[in-house]
């Protein structure tokens, strides 16, 4: 018989599909939709290559029951009984799927069926507008459509196309164009469509940073919601001016929240139409997000994470009234926040100098939240009590793992969960011991 092959995507040659056993049918979609586990351990996985694998410890049960009886999955059968013998077996998992070819997309069926009968839920994640990789070279920036790149404000250059920046390692599509959601959502329902994954889970679904993006077509776009032409472009938004330090700082414009909101809108119907794509297509598929934790400069890529019931106009004043109008918390079935932060606790970030500048922050930042512990909890509060997994980077704590401990456990004991970022990490550092115990100590203290 001739040999399956899975259709090229992201540039991939079309790769032959590993036969699965024989007692698999070809129709990946046959375990129709289920009831998920509310305890155990998810994998999210990368179909394309794009990104990395991660790993989510479930433990909801606690708020409930710490001796719940859903470890069983009717589906699936019997679930192993603790947790660390579910990390075990994300461990044998991973250890397949770190191979160089099983990354692509010939292994993703294998891996799949591998994480079910293992009892464990797998996710897909996607690396949604980060359409170019600025080190190799690559991606359909580079390759197919350099159309779609963002234009970027960049202090004392003007506007860039992100092509012409340089040393710019990952470059971003323009969210707003109605081409790049056209073709991110075809993927995510092929996806979908092909794979038996049980959620999936969008990264870098924003835009690349405060300075993006103002091309022609996001002017007009913008024009267009506010009712207005705009006279000065960019500087109705915002201009860049020297502070005097060698430094820039950023001088607000007489349309920038409008702006800040119009970004917002636009993040948000993309979260909704893809929602509404991907459940006309396989209704009981999980969609979810991962973001920053931290919310108070997140308006700076465009992402309005928390629940549409909170307004943030009467904390800050970056948002309009309507800015709540764009929380995308309630269109989400998963979510994790990213909580990079040294300090775990509260009181040590109180005692740190209080300064912080996240990934996509354009300028340092202060506050509780930039701890593991008051991420954690601003989280819980800027989505109305929605469930949520606390995420962690484990290169944050590379030369103490006694920290990276503590870490975990902060995250179980106050979110839904643990989001692991990267495990490629804990693979190569071997931290798999450190990660069980402390999992192992949360667990004990939960059903004290």
């Amino acid at each position: 018989a001739a040999q399956q092959k899975i259709p090229a995507v992201h540039g991939h040659d079309p790769l032959p599909l590993r036969p699965r056993r024989k007692e698999r049918h070809a129709e990946i979609l046959r375990h129709g939709q289920g009831q998920t586990a509310r305890n155990g351990l998810e994998i999210i996985f990368d179909p394309f290559g794009i990104g990395a694998v991660v790993m989510i410890a479930q433990l909801r049960q606690h708020r409930r029951s710490a001796h719940a009886a859903d470890l069983r999955d009717g589906r699936r059968g019997q679930r192993p009984h603790s947790l660390r013998q579910r990390i075990d077996l994300a461990q044998i998992i991973r250890q397949d799927i770190s191979h160089p070819q099983a990354v692509r997309a010939a292994g993703i069926i294998i891996e799949v069926d591998a994480a079910h009968d293992a009892g464990l839920e797998i996710y897909g994640s996607f690396n949604t507008f980060a359409e170019g990789n600025g080190v190799f070279r690559r991606g359909l920036i580079y390759d197919g459509h350099p159309e779609w790149q963002a234009v970027n404000y960049v202090p004392g250059k003007g506007l860039m196309p992100q092509l012409e920046i340089p040393g710019k390692k990952v470059l971003f599509a323009n969210p707003a164009l109605s081409a790049v959601q056209d073709h991110e959502i075809a993927i995510f329902k092929e996806v979908a469509q092909k794979y038996d994954f049980d959620g999936l889970l969008l990264d870098r679904g924003r835009y690349d940073n405060i300075q993006s993006d103002f091309s022609d077509f996001s002017r007009r776009e913008f024009e267009a919601y506010i009712g207005k032409k705009l006279d000065r472009f960019p500087e109705d938004v915002y201009a860049w001016e020297e502070d005097g330090d060698g430094g820039w700082r950023r001088i607000d414009g007489p349309y920038f929240k409008q702006w800040i909101e119009w970004r917002a809108s636009v993040i948000y119907n993309f979260f909704k139409r893809t929602k509404e794509e991907l459940k006309a297509v396989k209704p009981g598929l999980k969609f979810g997000a991962y973001t920053g934790a931290w919310y108070p400069s997140y308006f700076e890529v465009g992402v309005n994470w928390a629940s549409n019931t909170y307004d943030p106009s009467q904390d800050f004043a970056w948002a309009t009234p309507e800015y709540k109008n764009y929380g995308y918390a309630e269109l989400l079935d998963i979510f994790t926040n990213g909580n990079y932060y040294w300090n775990v606790t509260v009181d040590e970030y109180r005692r740190s100098n209080g300064l912080h500048k996240n990934e996509t922050d354009s300028e340092m930042s202060k506050g509780d939240h930039l701890s593991v512990e008051g991420g954690c909890r601003y989280s819980r509060r800027l989505l109305g009590g929605r469930p949520f997994f606390g995420g962690m980077y484990v290169e944050d704590y590379k030369r103490d793992t006694t920290r990276f401990k503590r870490a975990v456990e902060m995250n179980l004991r106050e979110s839904d969960g643990l989001m692991v970022f990267d495990i490629v990490h804990i693979i190569n550092r071997d931290w798999w011991g450190p990660l069980q115990r402390a999992v192992s100590a949360y667990e004990a203290e939960a059903k004290q």
